[in-house]
């Protein structure tokens, strides 16, 4: 019996829940490329409450692009995007490289801790492939081919092709000056 009327040891008080605070992304600001799985990105809190009476629970809005997931209950985003799965809006984003713009809110009934989260998502190159290839041409640095079927469809227009020195396709076009009346040249004066 202790002075103020209690017997024993006294129940312990348990803390009030506390909202969470400080929440940051360890990739803030990432560049993505379509078609390969994100490094995972993962949240971290300065503070709050998590606990069967109080959990914490992430959401994110907009809603990310179809393949990336953020876990509900850690806040971490992974996944992958599929360019061919795009919709709205976020075909032209990823075609022009435009940043997009995301809110993640961790809550636990208390309170909550918002955070941006911004990605560039960019399509994967696609890779060219020249089918019966037969003449290449020279521009500087860079090389183009042209298939049989495009030679084949240039001559019939009377294209002529360079006689001597090397196949390049400045001397192809001044070789092949159109006549007055045509602006593309498809025929030879």
């Amino acid at each position: 019996f202790d002075v103020f009327g209690q017997v024993g040891i006294p129940e312990k008080v348990k803390p009030l829940p506390v909202p969470p605070h400080g929440l940051r992304y360890e990739y803030d600001y990432e560049l993505y490329q379509t078609g390969e799985a994100i490094p995972a990105n993962r949240c971290e809190l300065d503070g709050g409450t998590d606990d069967e009476e109080n959990p914490m629970e992430f959401t994110v809005q907009p809603p990310l692009p179809e393949g990336l997931s953020l876990d509900p209950r850690t806040g971490e985003i992974t996944g992958t995007v599929l360019y061919s799965r795009l919709r709205g809006d976020l075909v032209p984003a990823v075609d022009l490289g435009r940043p997009l713009r995301f809110v993640v809110t961790a809550d636990n009934g208390v309170g909550c801790a918002e955070c941006e989260v911004q990605m560039v998502i960019m399509r994967a190159p696609q890779v060219f492939a020249y089918d019966h290839t037969d003449v290449t041409y020279q521009a500087g640095e860079k090389f183009i081919a042209f298939s049989t079927e495009t030679i084949k469809a240039a001559e019939e227009k009377k294209w002529k092709r360079p006689t001597d020195g090397p196949v390049d396709i400045a001397r192809t076009i001044q070789i092949n000056r159109p006549i007055k009346d045509s602006i593309l040249g498809t025929r030879v004066s």
